[in-house]
C-alpha cells in the first residue's frame, strides 16, 4: 500500500481529540456538607438548625495542555435543618451563591489555515449567581458509643443559575473543531439553567466528648448531575469531606472532583439551636 506508513500517524491524530466542557458554575460542587446533630445513644431524636457558608476555589474542566488556564471561584451561604436518631439521619435546606468562571486563552478556540491554534473569542471571566435546595437521607448504625456509621445515604441538590456564565452557555455552540482533515477538538456545552444532582454517600462519625458536642466526621459521595450532564463525554462527580464539630461550631474541608473541575471548599456552620425529643409512639 503506497502510503501505508502514514496510517499510524492518521490513527494517532484522530485519537488525540481534546474535549472542552462548560457547565453550570456550581456543577461538581453542589453536594456541599450539611452538619447534623450527634447520633443519640438512646431512642430520642436530635434536631438542629444551622446557618453558614463556604468558599470554593478550583480549576476548570480541563481538556488540552493549555486549558489549565481555566478557573472558578464562588461563595455560598446556606441554612439547613437536620435530624439524627439511632437508625438514621436526614437534612434539608436552602442556599444562595455567587462566583465566576474564567475561560482561558485557548479554551474553545479554533485553528487558522496554517494549523495554528487561535486565541479563543470566548476567553474572559463570566460571573454567575443562583439559589437552590439541598438535602440528604441516611441509614445509620451505632457500632460503638463513640462511633456511628451512616453507612448508606442519598444526597441531592437542585440549583438555578443566572448571569453572564448562563448567557455564555446558551450562546456558545456545541460542535467539533477540525485542524485540516482531522477532528481535533470537541466542545461539550450544557445550556440548562437549572441542575439536579443525585449521589450515594457514606459518613463516619467519631465523637470524642458528647458533653461538648465534639466530633469528627468523614464523608465520601459519588453521584451525577442529570439532564444535559448525562450525555456522552460527561462524567460522575466524587467528593470527600472532613468536618470537625465543637459545641455549636462546625468546620469542614471538602475536596471535590480533582481531575475535572476540581476544587477545595472551606466551610463553617453555626448551630442556632438543638432539641431532643422521644420518637412518636
Amino acid at each position: 500500500m503506497k502510503y501505508a506508513y502514514l496510517l499510524p500517524l492518521a490513527l494517532l491524530a484522530s485519537g488525540c481529540v481534546q474535549t472542552y466542557r462548560l457547565g453550570a458554575g456550581l456543577h461538581t460542587h453542589d453536594l456541599f456538607y450539611q452538619a447534623k446533630p450527634l447520633t443519640p445513644l438512646d431512642s430520642t431524636i436530635a434536631s438542629a438548625t444551622y446557618v453558614g457558608g463556604q468558599v470554593v476555589a478550583g480549576s476548570g474542566y480541563g481538556g488540552g495542555l493549555k486549558a489549565q488556564q481555566d478557573e472558578h471561584f464562588l461563595g455560598l451561604l446556606q441554612v439547613s435543618r437536620a435530624h439524627s436518631w439511632r437508625n438514621g439521619a436526614v437534612s434539608y435546606g436552602a442556599f444562595g451563591y455567587t462566583g465566576y468562571y474564567r475561560v482561558g486563552q485557548y479554551t474553545f478556540s479554533e485553528y487558522d489555515t496554517g494549523g495554528m491554534k487561535l486565541p479563543s473569542i470566548y476567553q474572559g471571566s463570566y460571573s454567575f449567581t443562583g439559589w437552590g435546595l439541598r438535602g440528604s437521607a441516611y441509614f445509620n448504625t451505632q457500632l460503638d458509643p463513640k462511633f456511628a456509621w451512616r453507612f448508606l445515604g442519598v444526597e441531592w441538590a437542585y440549583s438555578t443559575e443566572y448571569g453572564n456564565l448562563t448567557d455564555l452557555r446558551q450562546r456558545i455552540p456545541q460542535k467539533q473543531i477540525r485542524n485540516g482533515s482531522y477532528v481535533t477538538d470537541k466542545w461539550l456545552i450544557v445550556s440548562d439553567q437549572s441542575m439536579v444532582t443525585l449521589a450515594i454517600a457514606t459518613e463516619a462519625e467519631i465523637s470524642s466528648d458528647r458533653a461538648k458536642d465534639k466530633s469528627f466526621v468523614m464523608k465520601y459521595a459519588v453521584g451525577r448531575s442529570l439532564s444535559g450532564y448525562l450525555g456522552e463525554g460527561w462524567f460522575n462527580t466524587a467528593n470527600f469531606t472532613a468536618a470537625y464539630q465543637y459545641h455549636r461550631h462546625t468546620f469542614h474541608l471538602h475536596i471535590g472532583n480533582i481531575n475535572r473541575k476540581g476544587a477545595y471548599q472551606f466551610g463553617y456552620q453555626f448551630r442556632l439551636e438543638q432539641k431532643r425529643k422521644p420518637p412518636r409512639p
